[in-house]
Formats: structure tokens, C-alpha cells, sequence
């Protein structure tokens, strides 16, 4: 009987720990389309999350008090407040404001680091990805760094920067990608600068930007070549189905390609299972299919 005591102590810690708490979670999105990198506070408090790619926040209270307000806001759009009551799944609409009510009245956004990470395979190798948040100003910046290989003679390191101004996400991409061939090292190295647009009438993001390319060869006599381009696109991310969906066509001095993707993920919690189908076709007579399968966590 005197064992089962500390036993019996455990167990009720652990039940106060578990029944205690109760876990809030839903969607922020606008009128057309989720919204990543909104607010999600707990109203009184400095306590508070940042929804994910997909718009999704998870938030954890205490059970017993149902007259927690959350307070639910995004740069440029007008804040929400919602009293939880006994819900455990709320989903939020945002409207726009004037930019100018926007910069007296929107609340600061919590930090963030360490948004996610990720571990990914497809048939050209394996990818390790890292994503970072931070909010500096009432101004959201998302750092993005990945490293890729077959574990044989290629690789690739990649990185992008991405942050709302004015409404418009606006990104800078980076990608390295080495290649050896016999006893020659090839490297190309692609830089883009991409912002995108809303398409009201059919609820689709125009993506469009300017891009820069630097071919080189290490051999015995090395070599390097430069080259300029501009790529435009659409992309459409459908709520219910978590799945995103994307397509771009780049024009290059040198040649032409254009690209698809489709992109699908599950979540469970924290976890989330990623799963994405890309074609790519140029110009050059190269042609690539990838299939990603990952978890990110």
C-alpha cells in the first residue's frame, strides 16, 4: 500500500496536467485565401502564437476558463476578438483596413523562432530545411536555409527572405547548385526577386519577378558565364484540401522553361506530413520530375 502512494501522486499530477489544459486550434484566413504569420494572443497577456504556412494556430489555455478572449490580428487587415467558450475549434475571417488605421492600431506580433523544420527524400536525394520566424516593427520576416545532396557528386544549398510590404510578400531567393562531371566542378547560382498579386475575380496569385544566373566551370582552364531572365506565374493555395498548387513559365537569355508543383500536406499536431509532385522542362532539351516525401516538424 505505501508504494502505491507516490504511485497514486503521479497519476494525479499527471491527470491535473493533461485535463487541465485545453488545446485551441483553427484556420485564419481573409476573404480569399488563409493568411501565414498572423497573431493569435491570448488578450491581456503576452502569450501567443503565429498561424503557419497553411493559416493553422494551435494555442493552449486552461480548461476551466472559458471567458479567454483571443485576439486575432495581421498587418493591414482589421484585429478580431473571440471568447472562446467552450469551443476548442475557431476559425477567423479577417477584413481589410486603410493602411493608415492599420499602422496607429495593429498590436504587436509575438517572436517566433524556430518555425519549422524539415526532412525530405525524392528520388534525386535527400533535403534538410530549416525555417525561422521573427517579427521586428509589427513587421513579419521569415528566414528560410536548406541543404540537399545525392550523396554523390551533386548538391544544392538554398535560402530565401520573405516579408509584407504593403500588402505583398516580397522574396529573394538563392539557390547553389554543384555538379562534378569527369574531373570538371560545375557550379550554377540563381538569384530571384518574386512578389505576387491577387486576383480577385478568380481568387489566384500572380507571381512575377527578375531573375539572375552565373554559370561557372573549375577546370584546368576555368570559365564563367552570366545570365539574365524574368519568370511569371500563377499559384493557388485551396483551403479545405491543404493543397497548393503552382506554375511558372522563366524566360532566360539563353533558353526558356517553365515548371509545376503541387504541394500537399497533413497535419496532425505539430507534425506534418509533406508531399509534393514538380515537373520541370526547358528549353535545352532537360527534363525532371521529383518526388518529395518528408516530415516536418
Amino acid at each position: 500500500m505505501k508504494k502505491s502512494i507516490p504511485f497514486m501522486l503521479f497519476l494525479l499530477c499527471f491527470s491535473y496536467s493533461v485535463f487541465g489544459q485545453r488545446i485551441i486550434s483553427g484556420i485564419v484566413s481573409s476573404s480569399d485565401d488563409s493568411i501565414p504569420s498572423a497573431s493569435v494572443q491570448i488578450k491581456g497577456t503576452q502569450k501567443g502564437v503565429l498561424t503557419d504556412i497553411a493559416g493553422k494556430y494551435e494555442i493552449t489555455i486552461e480548461n476551466s476558463d472559458n471567458n479567454v478572449i483571443l485576439v486575432f490580428s495581421y498587418i493591414g487587415m482589421k484585429a478580431k476578438e473571440e471568447i472562446i467558450g467552450n469551443r476548442t475549434i475557431i476559425d477567423v475571417v479577417l477584413e481589410d483596413v486603410p493602411l493608415t488605421a492599420c499602422l496607429l492600431s495593429a498590436p504587436p506580433i509575438p517572436l517566433k523562432i524556430n518555425y519549422w523544420n524539415g526532412l525530405f527524400y525524392n528520388p534525386y536525394g535527400i533535403s534538410i530545411s530549416k525555417r525561422w520566424h521573427e517579427s521586428f516593427l509589427k513587421r513579419s520576416l521569415e528566414l528560410d536555409l536548406g541543404y540537399g545532396t545525392n550523396l554523390k557528386d551533386n548538391s544544392d544549398f538554398y535560402g530565401e527572405i520573405e516579408t509584407p510590404i504593403f500588402r505583398r510578400n516580397i522574396s529573394y531567393k538563392f539557390q547553389q547548385t554543384t555538379f562534378n562531371q569527369s574531373e570538371t566542378e560545375n557550379k550554377i547560382t540563381t538569384h530571384f526577386l518574386e512578389s505576387n498579386s491577387d486576383l480577385q475575380f478568380i481568387k489566384i496569385k500572380l507571381l512575377y519577378g527578375i531573375g539572375h544566373q552565373i554559370f561557372s566551370e573549375k577546370a584546368l582552364e576555368s570559365s564563367q558565364m552570366k545570365n539574365y531572365g524574368i519568370h511569371l506565374g500563377l499559384s493557388k493555395y485551396v483551403t479545405f484540401a491543404k493543397l497548393h498548387i503552382s506554375a511558372k513559365s522563366f524566360y532566360w537569355q539563353d533558353y526558356w522553361a517553365w515548371e509545376a508543383n503541387l504541394n500537399k500536406s497533413i497535419y496532425y499536431r505539430r507534425l506534418s506530413l509533406n508531399t509534393a509532385i514538380s515537373y520541370r522542362q526547358t528549353t535545352q532539351d532537360f527534363k525532371e520530375i521529383n518526388l518529395t516525401l518528408g516530415y516536418m516538424f
